[in-house]
C-alpha cells in the first residue's frame, strides 16, 4: 500500500487518460500550428489527496499519512515538494474541448466503475 505522503498544499494537475486522449485529437484537428495547450481536468489535488482518492473509489483501506521528511529517495522527495498549476483555458476555449471528468475523484470513479466484474 502507497502512503499519502503529506506535501502541504502542494497540488499536481491530474486527468483521466480518455480525457488525455481526447484532447490530443481536439488539438490535431483545431489546434493553432506552434500553440501550446495545458491538458489537465479542472480539479488539482496533492498527491497524498489523489492517493486517498484512489483508495475510496476502490474501497481500499485508507493509507497511512507520513512526512514527506522521512522519504529515503531524493527524486520521490523532490515530487512531493512539486506544486504544478495549470489552466486548462485556452484548450477549453481555443479547440473547444472539455474533459469528461471534471476532477481526478471522477476519473477514478470511472476507472473504479469499469475494474467491477460482471
Amino acid at each position: 500500500m502507497l502512503p499519502a505522503i503529506m506535501s502541504g498544499h502542494r497540488i499536481l494537475p491530474w486527468i483521466h487518460l480518455d480525457d488525455a486522449a481526447s484532447a490530443i485529437v481536439a488539438a490535431i484537428e483545431r489546434g493553432r500550428p506552434g500553440a501550446a495547450y495545458n491538458i489537465a481536468d479542472d480539479t488539482a489535488m496533492s498527491f497524498a489527496d489523489h492517493i486517498r482518492a484512489v483508495a475510496t473509489a476502490f474501497h481500499t483501506p485508507r493509507p497511512l499519512s507520513v512526512p514527506a521528511s522521512i522519504m529515503p529517495m531524493s527524486y520521490l522527495r523532490a515530487f512531493m515538494k512539486t506544486n504544478m498549476t495549470l489552466a486548462n483555458g485556452r484548450a477549453k476555449s481555443e479547440l473547444g474541448w472539455r474533459p469528461e471528468y471534471p476532477s481526478g475523484v471522477d476519473g477514478l470513479a470511472a476507472l473504479a466503475g469499469a475494474a467491477v466484474p460482471g
